[in-house]
């Protein structure tokens, strides 16, 4: 706190007041006032504390594959009346775990990462109000919820999302694209088309062949032998 952000106001007699002037979150701490008078001496201890909000916005479901990569989105920012302050990394604090787990998956302090799970990725814009966590290779049993505590000098914002985990596409899936489906239906009702007319027209020649047969069997017997006593034959 430097003395071109201060002023003191008299009140009444005997009662004074002093002002900070845009107040910026590094100005929390503990202040000490004392006042001196011959033969008198009078120390007062105040603790100023930043008044603001912060604000996390994220998403509560995330929905993906097994297999892969689940996305955390987040969108902060300070409040006050002052206006949205830029966010000082040196002070902020992201800490990410799954369930109640205390071992976090990913954190962020003093103004470095400390842990980072081999499976975490993060991106983020330079001023640090939009930061993106990913958890790669997303597996069933990485189903739960997750949570993201952020941390600042008089604030504490935590955020919960729920990774929900859908097990509707296989791995083979993936070898096979949804599109191949419009195509292969087409393809096996050509097929079976085409099977269909090729049985119909291999029994229908041997019906055919039947009834040629049958007339050959009925002009035969049309055809009989007269003999007569002297030996010789006559054909009808």
């Amino acid at each position: 706190m430097d003395g071109l952000r201060m002023s003191l106001s008299k009140v009444h007699h005997g009662t004074f007041s002093l002002t900070f002037k845009s107040v910026k979150p590094d100005d929390y701490g503990n202040y000490t006032c004392k006042v001196n008078y011959p033969h008198y001496i009078q120390g007062s201890a105040v603790t100023a504390l930043y008044k603001g909000h912060m604000i996390v916005k994220s998403t509560n479901t995330v929905e993906v594959t097994t297999g892969e990569d689940s996305n955390f989105n987040y969108m902060v920012s300070l409040d006050t009346q002052e206006g949205s302050p830029s966010i000082d990394d040196s002070v902020l604090s992201i800490k990410f775990c799954k369930d109640s787990n205390k071992n976090p998956l990913y954190l962020f302090q003093n103004g470095e990462v400390q842990v980072q799970d081999e499976r975490m990725t993060i991106s983020r814009n330079p001023n640090w109000d939009h930061f993106i966590l990913t958890l790669k290779d997303v597996e069933f049993h990485q189903n739960g919820t997750y949570t993201c505590m952020i941390y600042y000098p008089n604030y504490k914002e935590g955020s919960t999302s729920t990774i929900l985990i859908v097990r509707s596409e296989e791995k083979h899936t993936k070898l096979f694209p949804g599109w191949t489906l419009c195509v292969l239906l087409p393809v096996m009702l050509l097929l079976l088309v085409v099977v269909v007319c090729y049985h119909k027209k291999t029994d229908k020649y041997p019906k055919h062949q039947t009834v040629v047969n049958c007339m050959e069997s009925l002009e035969t017997q049309e055809m009989t032998v007269k003999l007569h006593e002297n030996g010789s034959g006559e054909i009808n």
